[in-house]
């Protein structure tokens, strides 16, 4: 009944925990592919590794993680609920893999959302972010990036330099 549109991933002492309000899943702009993205997102905090504090991994780097991992391995596992229809961008971009539809749809879906929340254009595969930071994020990179970043993590590329820093 919680109609929050947010996920949460923390550690209490040995134990990892993952809240989940009913909001997300019902939340227009959130597909069942970005529910599952989402939920990677949050599982990479805990299981995503460097770069990351004491506990979790940093924003990027579970975005990373979501898509790299996670999502492939229960999206292959899990039968759509309705066929994933893949937009321009996504079906050049994927070459007929319904795996890669699913995944690329979900983290436009999930990326889609967040750019509501900070008024931005909705991210697109064909313009990615221009920006080079100076030092790793260690906060939510902007939609653009985070878009980049889930599908560098799918074709296993190096991190974007819109949140990343190689040491």
């Amino acid at each position: 009944t919680d109609g929050a549109v947010n996920m949460w991933a923390f550690r209490l002492g040995k134990e990892y925990w993952l809240e989940i309000p009913g909001g997300m899943s019902r939340y227009h702009l959130i597909s069942e592919e970005a529910f599952v993205v989402s939920i990677c997102h949050e599982l990479g905090h805990l299981l995503g590794g460097e770069p990351m504090n004491e506990e979790i991994s940093f924003e990027g780097q579970s975005d990373y993680f979501a898509s790299q991992d996670c999502a492939q391995l229960l999206l292959d596992k899990i039968k759509p609920y309705k066929k994933v229809i893949g937009d321009s961008e996504v079906k050049p971009t994927c070459e007929g893999s319904s795996l890669c539809d699913r995944i690329l749809m979900g983290a436009k879906s999930l990326t889609s959302y967040y750019a509501e929340l900070e008024k931005a254009p909705i991210p697109k595969i064909s313009t990615p972010s221009s920006i080079k930071v100076d030092k790793t994020l260690t906060r939510h990179p902007p939609s653009q990036c985070r878009l980049d970043t889930l599908v560098a993590g799918y074709f296993k590329q190096m991190r974007p330099g819109c949140w990343y820093v190689e040491k």
